[in-house]
């Protein structure tokens, strides 16, 4: 979509710098619509005891590639751990929000209800530690 996205824009943008050259630009009144600001780094960080396992989900999902992605910092270190890709898991454990831990091979984080299985992330090795 972004793709797409920016080749319309350079369009768009050609036929409006034509117009605008030619003073046939028709200003109109600003309707109301709501201003959003850009994403930036800082937006990525997940607040594990405050999301569901849905919610973090769809948060890794929303900020991920071109974005910079979501993260979290590992609490003994304060590392930094991006995460690309995940998916929300049922899981009974008694673990805090925010602890790593290894089942079958495959690495889960605890969310403040239900558990996401690791999928892709960036990060040193995380197993068995805490992230915040």
């Amino acid at each position: 979509m972004h793709r797409i996205a920016n080749m319309e824009f350079a369009k768009l943008t050609s036929k409006v710098l034509k117009k605008f050259i030619k003073k046939k630009i028709i200003y109109q009144k600003n309707s109301g619509g709501k201003i959003y600001k850009q994403r930036n780094s800082s937006d990525g960080l997940i607040l594990w005891n405050k999301m569901t396992k849905e919610n973090v989900f769809n948060f890794i999902r929303a900020i991920t590639y071109p974005y910079p992605g979501a993260f979290s910092f590992l609490k003994k270190n304060n590392k930094k751990v991006l995460i690309f890709k995940c998916t929300p898991h049922k899981c009974k454990s008694s673990y805090q929000p925010g602890f790593i831990f290894s089942k079958k091979n495959n690495l889960f984080v605890k969310c403040k209800s239900g558990c996401i299985k690791l999928l892709k992330f960036k990060g040193r090795s995380i197993y068995k530690e805490y992230i915040y």
